[in-house]
């Protein structure tokens, strides 16, 4: 008789681990899916990141390069053009935003720069050696921000390039 309650004990031993396990993982769950998350947010916003900074190079590189567009249009006074080349490289990002990329214009990095529809207007030619600058913002809002009332980050990226101007290339 001492067996039968030796065996009926040990079955009621191994009953309760299973929620035990359910306990634990209870615990454990909220934990990993916040961990999980943040890192699915963190690479979210590395990726924003790689685009912005990939819109600006690529809107400069094409802003400083030689020669016109399809108009007929030097490629530096093209300021639709410019934007459009940032918008087309970023990928997944918005860029709607009125100041979402800015162009400017200097001589280096201590002189005052001038904007692109300013250059565009005035009918001024730049010279070799000129600066054309591009800077492209755009938001990151996390998805459950709203929700947990996390704040939105700023991204930006500006680049500078001289122009090539004059030259036959």
């Amino acid at each position: 008789m001492n067996f039968m309650l030796l065996w009926l004990r040990s079955k009621d031993r191994r009953i309760a681990k299973p929620a035990q396990g359910l306990v634990e993982f209870a615990l454990i769950a909220p934990l990993f899916l916040m961990l999980l998350y943040g890192l699915f947010e963190v690479g979210r916003a590395v990726f924003m990141l790689s685009a912005v900074r990939n819109a600006s190079r690529d809107a400069v590189r094409y802003a400083g390069a030689s020669g016109t567009n399809p108009s007929g249009v030097e490629r530096y006074r093209d300021c639709a053009g410019i934007r459009d080349r940032a918008k087309r490289v970023s990928a997944f990002v918005d860029l709607s935003a009125v100041n979402a990329v800015e162009i400017s214009y200097d001589k280096g990095p201590s002189t005052p720069p001038i904007s692109c529809e300013a250059l565009v207007s005035s009918g001024k030619k730049l010279a070799l050696g000129d600066r054309v600058v591009v800077t492209v913002r755009a938001t990151f809002v996390p998805f459950v921000g709203p929700l947990l009332n996390f704040n939105t980050i700023q991204i930006e990226s500006t680049s500078a390039r001289s122009l090539v101007i004059g030259l036959d290339v």
